[in-house]
């Protein structure tokens, strides 16, 4: 699923090493997503892009002993722009309140649809980042829906990082008692 294609990226303030990402991803921690919550429109407003809608949910981690870990969070973005057709899911494995700034990324999953077609920019390519480095995903062109599930799948593989209960596609509905 995941392919060999990587590609070093240049420490910035934002991101640990990938010696750091390591040892924070040695242990399995456990997540608890909650649900998705609708975030503030805040400039996703474009004569181009029109209304774009974005969920999201934020949530601390937890070891085997069912004790907060404190210092590190997961945060889940979810943004449709149903215009022009472009969906996103952006799954984000933090490192809090370090000296410099508020967060470092340690892992992070991003699949974007449409898909870049031949020769457009690979960045928009679904790829994972893993401290200072990042890879493409081996990803199926005919896909037409980011698929929850799988990206969640890919995460917790590749952030050691496993979903209490499991992730929920962030447009399904259920009625509660």
């Amino acid at each position: 699923m995941v392919s060999l294609n990587r590609r070093k990226v240049f420490n910035e303030q934002g991101l640990v090493t990938e010696e750091e990402a390591d040892e924070l991803t040695r242990d399995l921690k456990y997540c608890n997503p909650g649900e998705w919550k609708f975030r503030p429109a805040k400039g996703n407003k474009s004569k181009r892009l029109g209304d774009s809608i974005t969920k999201e949910f934020n949530s601390i981690l937890f070891g085997a002993d069912n004790i907060t870990i404190p210092g590190l969070n997961v945060v889940g973005l979810h943004t449709k722009c149903p215009r022009i057709r472009v969906e996103k899911l952006t799954l984000t494995y933090n490192k809090l309140r370090s000296k410099e700034i508020d967060q470092q990324r340690i892992v992070q999953v991003e699949v974007k649809l449409p898909l870049p077609e031949e020769g457009q920019k690979s960045s928009n390519w679904p790829h994972v980042h893993y401290g200072s480095v990042s890879w493409n995903l081996n990803i199926e062109k005919t896909i037409a829906k980011v698929d929850v599930s799988e990206t969640a799948e890919i995460f917790e593989r590749s952030a050691n990082i496993e979903f209490r209960p499991e992730l929920k596609d962030c447009d399904s509905f259920e009625l509660k008692p």
